[in-house]
């Protein structure tokens, strides 16, 4: 194992970082923002460029995920970059965090890649002391709206004529992190 791999290794260790089948959730590195925004630009019109990437990524106060596959050469035993298969950014202040971009590599959806982020996700901004999570989402987007149901959000809110490029209302949807104190009897 090389200097690198071991200090990737560790690094899993100390962050948490989980793996499923080849990939790994982990911490957004400056190196993967090209990635990002090319996901981006595939996946969402008039989304993020590569420049709010960049300011998200050096904002103390925005957490960046990446799910991502390793890619090997000259066999299974060279890795020779990790690929970003699916990402995640958020805002937070005080308590509360928006997720405010989300997206998968057009052959990486319906691979389970954004549960696993939003499962991790939550984990993360849990140990970051959020209580609540916020997101809009066009209210036509059945599949995300289904995914995040799943991931325990519930309606929050509408936002007439959120989006353009078509124009169309947003669904606010949050996600309670609070810890349920039970009553004393």
């Amino acid at each position: 194992m090389c200097q690198g791999e071991a200090f990737l290794d560790e690094r899993m260790k100390a962050t948490g970082q989980r793996q499923k089948s080849g990939r790994r959730i982990r911490l957004a590195v400056e190196g993967d923002l090209d990635q990002m925004a090319a996901i981006e630009s595939g996946s969402i019109p008039n989304g993020w460029s590569r420049e709010a990437f960049t300011r998200a990524f050096e904002n103390d106060q925005a957490l960046l995920l990446v799910l991502t596959e390793a890619e090997f050469s000259g066999g299974l035993s060279v890795r020779r970059s990790d690929v970003v298969l699916a990402y995640l950014v958020c805002y937070f202040a005080a308590d509360e965090g928006e997720i405010v971009s989300i997206a998968c590599h057009p052959e990486a959806r319906r691979r389970g890649c954004a549960a696993d982020l939003l499962a991790e996700f939550r984990e993360r901004a849990r140990d970051l002391g959020l209580s609540g999570i916020f997101l809009e989402v066009r209210k036509s987007n059945a599949a995300a709206i289904h995914l995040y149901e799943r991931a325990g959000f519930v309606f929050a809110g509408r936002r007439p004529r959120f989006y353009r490029n078509p124009e169309e209302d947003a669904l606010l949807l949050r996600l309670d992190l609070s810890e349920k104190k039970e009553k004393p009897c």
